[in-house]
């Protein structure tokens, strides 16, 4: 197991493809975060970075693979009005496919489902 040097910085920012980065000799087993919105590039992107690669690889075959594959350890909470598909990605229906099952919709009438959490779990190689 990776362990903290010191206790997390409230200050300190990171892009999301650094967070789930995984460590040196790790791969991601599992990831559970909620969000107020998502939008489909976000979507498919979050399995490429869990995979170590860059959104460049989007729609090449590496790419279409890692999105398959780790797409089904990610469990995203999303406030269900707040998922977008722009038009450039409705006919990429294919690949939104490959990681929608990862996306739960959270919604309450009357009411937001806003709560920011990420939990990461590695497995060593």
């Amino acid at each position: 197991m990776t362990k903290r040097s010191g206790p997390l910085n409230p200050d300190a920012r990171s892009t999301l493809r650094d967070v789930l980065l995984p460590p040196d000799g790790y791969r991601l087993e599992h990831c559970l975060a909620t969000a107020y919105s998502l939008d489909a590039e976000t979507l498919v992107t979050v399995p490429l970075f869990a995979a170590g690669i860059g959104a460049e690889e989007i729609d090449k075959p590496l790419g279409i693979a890692r999105i398959f594959e780790t797409a089904s350890r990610l469990t995203l909470l999303v406030q269900g009005d707040r998922i977008g598909v722009s038009n450039r990605w409705k006919t990429a229906r294919a690949l939104l496919r490959l990681a929608g099952d990862s996306v739960v919709p959270c919604s309450v009438k009357g009411g937001s489902f806003h709560p920011k959490l990420l939990v990461l779990e590695f497995r060593s190689l």
